[in-house]
């Protein structure tokens, strides 16, 4: 799990850029207002409360002994 913090509201996307076949999870933490706010998803576009936040890494090839991945923020 990675941690990041959105200092002030506003639009973003989270993505993870890799040559694997890779896929991600975004999860508020406790300190995200969540009223009207559903849970954000990879590769999406969506409009983020301030607060910190978790990113999960999924791995779809479990037999890979080793991946390279960057997640990111935009």
């Amino acid at each position: 799990w990675f941690t990041f913090t959105i200092p002030a509201a506003g639009t973003k996307t989270v993505s993870v850029s890799s040559s694997a076949d890779l896929s991600c999870v975004v999860l508020p933490g406790p300190s995200v207002d969540l009223l009207g706010f559903s849970n954000p998803s990879c590769n999406v576009a969506q409009d983020f409360p301030s607060g910190s936040y978790h990113v999960g890494v999924i791995r779809k090839n479990l037999a890979a002994q080793q991946q390279s991945y960057s997640i990111i923020l935009r």
